[in-house]
């Protein structure tokens, strides 16, 4: 069973942007959340295939981190601002997070609606959540 993961992730933000919930965007730093992300992706590596994909899907203010993934056969790193421009700025300080999301994820799904329907499974994480044990192969 052919497999795709979304991972949407925001590496680095901008605390000058509060959310709804919170005058931080984000206590961890742009490191810490890079970690997480990586912390994620060899997890997921344990229990994926070659043929399954990893889509990270980043919304970072101003630093691009596609290099830290490029030489990952099975990731595809979507910049927010390149592939997206006329998004970037509302996902990345409109205060409501969960819409930001969304909001990312139907510009991704349409412009990927082809390539995703190759899959059998589409799973969507969040870049943060994934570490340690808790995945394994009866996840995914």
């Amino acid at each position: 069973m052919k497999k795709a993961v979304i991972i949407t992730s925001a590496i680095d933000v901008n605390n000058q942007f509060p959310l709804t919930y919170s005058n931080t965007r984000s206590f961890f730093s742009s490191k810490d959340r890079l970690s997480q992300t990586l912390t994620s992706i060899a997890c997921l590596n344990n229990v994926l295939t070659k043929d399954d994909c990893i889509y990270i899907l980043d919304a970072s203010y101003q630093e691009s981190y596609k290099d830290y993934f490029k030489f990952q056969n099975n990731i595809k790193f979507i910049d927010i601002k390149d592939y997206f421009p006329d998004i970037h700025t509302e996902v990345t300080t409109h205060p409501h997070k969960t819409r930001c999301e969304c909001q990312m994820l139907i510009a991704f799904m349409e412009k990927f609606k082809e390539e995703l329907s190759s899959y059998d499974m589409v799973y969507k994480l969040s870049g943060s959540i994934v570490t340690g044990k808790q995945i394994g192969r009866a996840h995914v």
